[in-house]
């Protein structure tokens, strides 16, 4: 008798989004990695004005693009701004899952990263003040 053992395992992340800087009309391009077994196939994008805001989930649309690339192990995710404004301004988080639950419930994996926006010599970022962002002058 033979038996077949299938391993999986829950989404972890192998490279997270960066924070990104910008000027007006400046391409954004935030990219996430995943792996997991199987790999996962339902990923996410979404958004929110700060932390406390609650998320805004995001579909493909006039300046906004996602693209998945599948590889052997893994699953890259990339959001695309085209040409964001200070609306854009805001943290964008990545989410994957692929139907593993770890104690009775899905697991998925996400990561944010920070969109901060530039004008009139000062850097725009929700929630934080300017003089935190010492890293962006």
């Amino acid at each position: 008798m033979f038996r077949l053992f299938v391993s999986t395992a829950p989404p972890r992340i192998v490279a997270e989004p960066s924070n990104v800087a910008i000027f007006v009309s400046m391409l954004v391009t935030f990219s996430c990695t995943f792996e997991g077994q199987p790999l996962p196939v339902n990923i996410t994008w979404s958004y929110s004005r700060d932390d406390n805001a609650p998320a805004t989930a995001l579909l493909p649309s006039g300046g906004l693009g996602i693209a998945e690339v599948v590889h052997s192990t893994t699953v890259q995710t990339t959001l695309t701004l085209s040409a964001p404004t200070e609306e854009d301004v805001g943290v964008y988080t990545c989410s994957a899952s692929n139907g593993v639950t770890t104690n009775l419930i899905g697991a998925r994996a996400s990561s944010s990263a920070q969109l901060f926006f530039r004008t009139d010599g000062m850097w725009l970022n929700p929630g934080v003040h300017v003089s935190t962002c010492k890293g962006m002058q």
